[in-house]
């Protein structure tokens, strides 16, 4: 966490502050040591005018009468005051009875000092009745002098009709509710934002089931996707299970948590927001953090409060005031330049060029040619598709992300509904969220007709069919034309209550008819679930003297209660296979199954496929079925399959199943070479290359990422950045920064020395504007960098940390980055010079880079069940060092603490272990000698007080029983707990290396 500056001065302003904002016969008292008010001005963003201060407010319902005298006759001046400080444009109240609603909104119009321009009007929604107007209210509350309110909306939290007043789940006591607004700025109506405010259960089934109720109802009533926030008591903690729902759904339906986005030192208060009218003791009492706003549609909020002042000796009301403040972005205005010809296409750099786009395709441009030069980010928002389209869509290997929508036709995809002939798609990752009641239903596209080309297209997303669909796939619903080189990268296809779903696939939902072709495209679709026939890993139906050659899927996971499925193609009817394979690991209904559902064949070829190991298709030699020969690595078998594809000949009709192997009307495009995915499966590369048929040639990522996190505060002190206490507030120059293969320079102008680091109150690395600074992040040789994280204060004299391509690199957000090396800059906000980036940490990840290794990989194992007794081991005593065949595991612990690596009976002799102990800061490093590297480990084990092994990283769990990748010649792994005598007991350890 980054440090909290706090000062007696800025204190003692902050309480002056406060005492003038509230009317003189109150006094009010500050918890100064819990830096409620502290002063961060220096260290937070310029606000500019158009900020919004946005809060939440469980203000305790007025009929309260309890023993301890928080009647509403000696709270109503405190509740009022508080509104009135914490100076909100809008916010959400909760529990406004009838003594609330008709006497708070008078007070605060009365109190408001002279001179106060709010004007505040109060949106109220009752609980009790269908007319939302009796019984316990939530509501809006927003200065009508700054905003207007529209798009008014409420709903019960239940699971009958959320449109009727009901109870919901086991919340029997009491009917929850939620209301939303859309809020337009009165002087730019351009700027809108939308908050939807809520009162929670506190029944825990029916707060589970109204987080998911309230985050499909706002992605409802915000279809345009606006800056959208969700305020309220939520009766949930960080760790409910509620809450999690918010922060990990699915995308649309995602929020970010203000309070953990915001930069500490923009962060004003502690964490409680429930402190039932006793005096605060924690504020770090997460248990007590119930009050929440959460945010999406929006990079960032820039401040954070939660408020515990007290008026006249009283607490407001029984929970705390939480704010934030943000900015309203500018909506980015079209650029689109070119002339749409293939030699000068239209050129999109942002989303608003892509409407642009869409709209010239709808009014008569379906033959144009266009160009991404940058990725898109939709937000989820309403997306403008291109309805039918003939031309050239050329993403240049960017992507178009956070794209949702709902059918209302026949074809429906991601990015077109209708591919026509002669169009073409092609190098382009897209995700989305989609569904559909109509028959095509496609991530990219939705019907992709004859002579239409997909060319080096991905997708990952979720696909939602119900109704009469009945074709859907994560490159397209129904393929006639040719769709090549491309990937499903991962989501779920749902199509549980169509009455239709009959073909369903990774690539596409059907492959239809002798026009049909699909070569070289992999599928790692998750999950298929129909409720008919016809799934398949990457195609659900093939049909007759349709083409599909050099493909794979890996989906292990299908539901139907069909029978014709396959794990890579579901059904074909009379069509052409040739080399496809499926993992030996996919089941239907719990049942595994076949590459495909039946072995009719075509009037040409004889099908060619096979089923391989999941852990097969990641290492070990793979036989090309067409040819029977035996390859390496499914790498190779994979582009063996490529030349054998381009050594079959064109023919102007069918030949038969006895003559030769060739292609009628074979396409003029190139197969791409396979090399080995993050994932460690193959997966075809970026660009069109000259295929080979033996071993990989063409570099590409080995292995999964590798993070390697530098945290300052850390840094300095094991790098004697820091002596003593010394609080010299410019003490040394440091100029370069080594961490694992990671090296970080600081450099500027001549003469003008950077990476001064300011020890220890901030614990930062700074980088100058004035000075020309500039900071290059490199990897050394085989190595590429993939991405990099800067934790920062951007808040000094306007500076800003800037990418290599000169954009803001957002604090605490990934940049994503290629090549061996990186530079970034420090530029300004408006005419300032003297910009700083005070750096607090740096994440970097990169990724082993080169040309896959042939061979088979070796796998060592130990079971301590065996090992143990062989080595007689003697139980409770320390042994610090295991080997077996190449690989040495080696047993540390920090210096001066107990010995790690206990080797121990207990009372089941069977089920010996080797222990390792959070409390003893024990580490295990698994080495192999030189010329080999590690690949994969697998470690079985228990746990106590929840000690977990660790990850590299520090931060990963590594889970028992589950393979975790890994690379280099040496890898230590640590215990995590949330206790710090976590220990972590393994029997048995599993080590890949090659």
């Amino acid at each position: 966490m980054k440090k909290r500056i706090i000062s007696l001065i800025s204190a003692a302003m902050a309480l002056l502050f406060a005492g003038t904002a509230c009317q003189k016969e109150f006094e009010t008292v500050l918890n100064t040591q819990r830096s409620t008010d502290t002063d961060v001005s220096e260290y937070l963003p310029q606000i500019t005018y158009g900020s919004v201060k946005l809060g939440t407010f469980n203000v305790l319902y007025g009929s309260y009468d309890a023993a301890e005298g928080y009647t509403w006759d000696v709270r109503k001046a405190a509740l009022t005051q508080a509104i009135i400080a914490n100076d909100f444009d809008v916010f959400g109240i909760q529990e406004a009875d009838k003594v609330i609603r008709e006497n708070l909104p008078t007070l605060v119009k009365e109190a408001l000092p002279a001179g106060s321009t709010r004007n505040y009007e109060w949106w109220f929604v009752c609980r009790d009745n269908q007319a939302a107007t009796t019984g316990e209210a939530l509501g809006l509350v927003y200065d009508s002098n700054k905003y207007s309110i529209s798009n008014q909306h409420y709903f019960w939290l239940t699971d009958k009709d959320p449109d009727t007043m009901n109870y919901g789940w086991d919340e029997t006591s009491y009917h929850r509710m939620a209301a939303c607004a859309t809020f337009t700025d009165v002087t730019n109506p351009a700027k809108q934002f939308f908050v939807m405010v809520t009162h929670a259960p506190l029944a825990s089934v029916a707060r589970l089931g109204s987080a998911s109720l309230i985050s499909e109802r706002a992605a409802m009533y915000n279809p345009s996707g606006l800056p959208a926030f969700l305020v309220g008591d939520m009766n949930a903690a960080p760790d409910d299970p509620a809450t999690a729902v918010y922060l990990q759904g699915k995308e649309p339906f995602k929020w970010n948590d203000a309070y953990a986005k915001v930069p500490a030192a923009a962060r004003m208060g502690g964490v409680i927001t429930f402190h039932g009218k006793k005096e605060i003791g924690d504020v770090a009492d997460a248990s007590n953090r119930i009050d929440y706003i959460y945010y999406k549609n929006l990079p960032k909020v820039l401040t954070y409060k939660v408020d515990y002042s007290k008026y006249n000796g009283y607490y407001p009301s029984d929970h705390c005031p939480v704010s934030v403040t943000f900015d309203i972005p500018e909506k980015e205005a079209a650029t689109l330049s070119g002339t749409g010809t293939e030699a000068d296409p239209y050129v999109i750099a942002s989303e608003a060029d892509w409407e642009v786009a869409a709209q010239l395709v709808g009014a008569g441009e379906a033959q144009a040619h266009f160009v991404l030069t940058a990725n898109l980010d939709f937000n989820w928002k309403t997306f403008t598709r291109m309805e039918s389209f003939e031309g050239t869509l050329n993403g240049a290997g960017h992507k178009m992300v956070g794209i949702t929508g709902e059918a209302a036709a026949e074809n429906f995809g991601g990015v077109v509904n209708v591919l026509d002939a002669g169009g073409v798609i092609k190098d382009l990752h897209v995700e989305a969220t989609l569904s559909s009641a109509f028959k095509n239903l496609g991530g990219v596209v939705g019907s992709a007709q004859a002579g239409s080309l997909i060319d080096g297209v991905t997708f990952r997303g979720n696909l939602t069919g119900s109704g009469d669909a009945s074709r859907i796939g994560g490159i397209a619903g129904t393929g006639y034309g040719v769709i090549v080189n491309c990937g499903c990268l991962g989501g779920e296809f749902n199509a549980a209550t169509a009455t239709k779903s009959e073909n369903m696939g990774g690539i596409a939902g059907r492959i239809e008819q002798p026009t049909a072709m699909m070569f070289n495209c992999y599928s790692f679709v998750d999950k298929i679930i129909s409720s008919q026939n016809n799934l398949g890993g990457v195609t659900g139906g093939l049909g007759t003297d349709a083409y599909c050659a050099n493909v794979y899927g890996i989906t292990t996971e299908f539901t139907t209660p069909g029978t014709t499925y396959g794990g890579c193609i579901g059904y074909s009817k009379s069509g052409n296979i040739r080399n496809v394979y499926t993992s030996e690991e996919a089941a239907f209904n719990g049942t595994s199954t076949k590459w495909v559902a039946n072995d009719k064949q075509a009037s040409d070829w004889v099908t060619t496929g096979a089923a391989l190991s999941l852990a097969n298709m990641k290492s070990g030699a793979v036989i090309l079925p067409s040819s029977g020969v035996s390859y390496n690595s499914f790498v190779e078998a994979l582009n063996a399959g490529v030349a054998d594809w381009n050594a079959l000949p064109s023919v102007t009709a069918k030949q038969g199943k006895e003559a030769p192997a060739a292609i009628v009307n074979k396409p003029d495009v190139t197969l791409r070479t396979w090399v080995v995915g993050e994932n460690g499966y193959p997966v075809v590369s970026a660009s069109a290359v000259t295929p080979d048929p033996g071993p990989g040639t063409q570099p590409g990522p080995i292995g999964e990422p590798i993070e390697t996190k530098i945290v300052f505060k850390d840094y300095a002190l094991d790098h004697g950045w820091i002596v003593g206490t010394d609080t010299n507030p410019l003490t040394q120059v440091y100029t370069e920064v080594k961490q694992g293969d990671v090296t970080i320079t600081a450099g500027g102008n001549e003469g003008e020395s950077n990476g001064v680091y300011n020890s220890p109150s901030y614990y930062d690395w700074r980088f100058y504007q004035a000075r020309g600074g500039f900071v290059v992040i490199s990897v050394p040789d085989g190595y590429q960098l993939v991405g990099v994280t800067f934790d920062y204060y951007e808040y000094k004299n306007g500076g800003l940390m800037l990418d290599p391509d000169g954009n803001q690199c957002l604090d605490e957000a990934e940049v994503t980055v290629s090549g061996q090396s990186a530079k970034f800059v420090v530029g300004n906000q408006g005419t300032a010079t003297n910009g700083q980036a005070r750096i607090l940490g740096i994440k970097v990840k990169y990724v082993r880079w080169g040309v896959p290794e042939t061979g088979s990989n070796k796998v060592a194992s130990v079971n301590f069940d065996d090992y143990a007794p062989s080595k007689n081991w003697e139980n409770g005593k320390d042994y610090s060092t295991v080997e077996v065949e190449d690989v040495t595991l080696t047993a540390s612990c920090e210096e001066g603490a107990a010995a790690n690596g206990v080797y121990y009976v207990g009372s089941d002799p069977t089920r010996d272990d080797w222990r390792f102990y959070q409390a003893r800061k024990g580490g295990l490093t698994i080495s192999v000698p030189a010329g080999h590297t590690l690949v994969r480990v697998k470690f079985t084990y228990t746990n106590k007080n929840d000690g977990v092994i660790m990850a590299p990283d520090g931060t990963t769990t590594v889970p028992s029983g589950t393979d975790f990748s890994i690379s280099g010649q040496s890898v230590m792994f640590t215990v995590g707990g949330t206790e710090n005598k976590g220990q972590a007991r393994i029997n048995e350890i599993e080590i890949e290396y090659k």
